[in-house]
């Protein structure tokens, strides 16, 4: 893709698709959902129906309609509509009017860009027409959400989203969405079982993940994973099993496939690690004996740092011959998106590799289990942010993102975990795209193209020494490309800062969100400002271009409370100026502190004495946001001597009761949507003088709910127990 046509105006409908994953067959799309008991009164939003949603405050429907069939995604001009009518791809399938007033769409950070009136006999609805969404602006690409107040029927949901133009998979029927992610293939359809090796070939003689669009920088190579979880000492599948696998596989000409043995998740299995090594060489031995030129993967761990120790891991690696190492994320998932956690994780694994001699091995995530919310509440900001900076990081190794699996949708109702790509319906495969999987369909779009491999992986760009500022608050990689080059930058946990780029590029350059916006940016004298918010940023550079980090205002300076006394009003402070930025890999054997940050109540202060003036601060919270382990702030101020000289209130701060399919599910009630995007973190340049400084945290959001603090979620039984309180890992006065 050229750069004009990365700029150009999407004008052109080039495919429209809505929901099972995103296509919907069936007479039914709509479920009804659990009444929502809330206190709160519903007002205000579009029109001046008194049963309108309005963002920031709850509100009580009768009941939720999900509208699984409205899954939209577009390229060009949508024409998003409900209707009754018939069952076509561009129609949404109800079958009774909708009995709402108004209706609004929302962007990723639940900001409203459209809304409008209806009568409520109405059974179709028109939000968009010509790229203009109704009421409101033109629509760029994104992921939004189109929600109607509460009428007689409740409330009809459901989400659209709207992309860039593409070399990527784009679906014109029933889709496969391992395909239009472009990352991993879809586990649902290659989870091994003794006796399906028919049902495996067929699937991939159909899969347009590996029959359509490719992108010849970036293979997808053919991965087999096992469905049983054998008990020791069964051996399921059994080396004859895998044997008879790779035999099928290469005579139906997928020669060289890639087999993850030998069952799945074997320490909840009750596997010793020699009972083990030996199960998985028989396996491998009988694969190789059907296909020498295969690829064997092991071990289908639960889990590094939580069901295997990192010592556990190198006996196996110093016994076993594999061609990539397997690992599943699930049970960390509270650090999926601080950078720092995710290279204290894979810097331990990438060096447990290097000591059993096998620096260059690859390490496959073949369950990831990111939930993008906590408490029942879904944050479709957050979510995006998780799958994401995930992915960055795992590149930064030299570990392909077509490596690195997510649950799509079959995990619903299996073990009831909410970490799928698409809202589906108590298990089923309809439902609405998430925001996280658009966002990382855009991060394959802009990276296409481009390499990632162990021996070469993309360049890591410096933001200064190791466990700095720079190093922990941002990442950068730069990846080289035939058609041109790719800058890729991160803030952790941050909703906006700003990143200066030293590039021998001249003129104007295109800058992606993580969304897929387009916007432009001029190099002066050889530096580029990018601005930066929670999500990836992309920057498209020529071909073979150079980029460094250019200086910033923090680049040189030190941080004037570090080792000082802290006084505060409860808990042991003394950590937040030891200079460091620890993230708490929760149960793991990172040797890092076990709680590296503070424990405090609401409102949270701290006093230190400084004896020169600063130019800026930055915070760091003990983990990231709405997670069991960590909590965002969503109000703060700084004060010296009594005198504020900085205050803070989070913008996107906001809760909608959105609901999601996955209610049905007990496990997952999900009941409220929430678009607040942190911070977790903060830098900010500002004058502090020396003195007394205090910082005060007035609010936070430890269990997901920005309007409620750190109480449980509406609809929940009970609260938490979590106290309403702070965890800060460091507060450094930057001079």
């Amino acid at each position: 893709m050229t750069g004009d046509e990365r700029r150009g105006r999407i004008t052109r409908r080039q495919a429209l698709i809505g929901g099972a994953g995103i296509v919907v067959v069936g007479a039914s799309a709509v479920v009804a959902g659990q009444l929502i008991e809330n206190s709160a009164r519903a007002g205000g939003g579009t029109g001046s129906d008194g049963n309108s949603i309005r963002p920031g405050a709850s509100s009580r429907p009768k009941r939720m309609l999900q509208a699984a069939a409205f899954c939209g995604v577009y390229y060009g001009r949508p024409t998003i509509r409900l209707t009754g009518a018939t069952n076509e791809l561009n129609k949404f399938q109800l079958d009774l009017p909708i009995g709402a007033t108004s209706w609004q769409v929302l962007d990723a950070r639940g900001r409203r860009v459209g809304h409008g009136s209806m009568s409520a006999r109405d059974s179709k609805l028109t939000v968009c027409t010509d790229g203009v969404w109704h009421g409101g602006s033109r629509a760029v690409p994104g992921h939004y959400t189109v929600v109607t107040n509460a009428g007689s029927n409740g409330v009809v949901t459901g989400t659209v989203v709207v992309c860039p133009p593409t070399k990527l998979h784009v679906p014109m029927g029933q889709p496969a969405i391992g395909a239009w992610l472009a990352v991993a293939p879809d586990r649902d359809l290659y989870s091994y079982r003794p006796g399906q090796i028919p049902d495996l070939v067929s699937a991939l003689k159909h899969d347009p993940y590996f029959t359509g669009a490719q992108d010849r920088a970036r293979p997808r190579p053919v991965w087999i994973a096992p469905s049983p979880q054998a008990q020791a000492p069964k051996l399921d599948p059994s080396p004859q099993d895998w044997g008879d696998l790779a035999a099928a596989l290469r005579a139906a000409g997928y020669a060289g496939a890639y087999y993850e043995c030998p069952t799945n998740e074997p320490e909840n299995g009750g596997w010793s690690m020699p009972a083990l090594i030996s199960y998985w060489t028989q396996c491998r031995s009988a694969i190789l004996a059907a296909d020498p030129t295969a690829h064997v993967l092991g071990f289908d761990s639960a889990g590094v740092m939580s069901a295997t120790t990192l010592d556990g891991l190198g006996r196996f690696l110093d016994s076993c011959k594999v061609d990539g190492f397997t690992d599943h994320l699930e049970n960390s998932h509270q650090n999926l998106s601080n950078i720092v956690a995710l290279r204290q994780l894979f810097g331990a694994l990438k060096d447990r590799f290097t000591d059993s001699q096998r620096p260059d091995l690859d390490l496959w995530l073949t369950e990831t289990g990111i939930l993008g919310g906590g408490y029942g509440v879904l944050q479709p900001r957050r979510e995006a942010r998780q799958r994401t900076v995930l992915r960055l990081v795992f590149e930064s190794f030299g570990w392909p993102k077509e490596h690195s699996y997510d649950f799509r949708v079959f995990d619903a109702f299996g073990s009831g975990l909410p970490t799928y790509m698409v809202d589906g319906q108590n298990g089923g495969t309809t439902g609405n795209l998430r925001a996280g999987a658009y966002a990382v369909h855009v991060m394959s779009e802009a990276l296409h193209g481009t390499t990632c491999t162990p021996q070469k992986p993309p360049t890591a760009l410096r933001f200064g020494p190791k466990g700095g500022v720079g190093d922990s608050l941002f990442a950068g990689l730069h990846y080289r490309g035939v058609d041109n080059d790719v800058v890729v930058l991160a803030a952790n946990g941050m909703e906006r800062s700003t990143v200066d780029l030293s590039v021998s590029a001249s003129g104007s350059l295109e800058v992606w969100d993580g969304m897929g916006v387009p916007s432009t940016v001029q190099v002066a004298d050889g530096r580029v400002s990018i601005p930066l918010d929670d999500l990836l940023t992309y920057v498209f550079l020529p071909a073979g271009s150079s980029v460094s980090v250019a200086p910033s205002w923090w680049s040189s300076l030190d941080d004037a409370a570090r080792g000082k006394k802290v006084k505060a009003s409860s808990g042991h402070a003394s950590v937040i100026t030891s200079g460091g930025f620890g993230a708490n890999l929760q149960g793991g054997t990172v040797p890092v502190p076990a709680q590296p940050y503070a424990t405090t109540s609401l409102p949270a202060t701290f006093e230190v004495k400084t004896t020169k003036p600063a130019k800026g601060f930055a915070l760091f919270t003990g983990g990231p946001a709405w997670q069991t382990v960590g909590c965002s702030i969503v109000e703060f101020e700084i004060a010296v001597d009594g005198k504020t000289v900085y205050s803070y209130t989070c913008e996107s701060a906001r809760s909608l009761p959105i609901p999601s399919p996955s209610s049905d599910n007990s496990s997952d009630p999900c009941l409220y949507t929430t678009y607040w995007t942190g911070p977790f973190a903060w830098l900010e340049k500002v004058d502090i003088p020396a003195g007394t400084v205090r910082l005060t945290v007035k609010k936070t959001s430890y269990g997901g709910q920005p309007d409620r603090l750190a109480s449980t979620a509406p609809g929940g039984e009970s609260g938490e127990g979590d106290g309403q309180r702070l965890q800060l890992a460091a507060w450094q006065l930057l001079a």
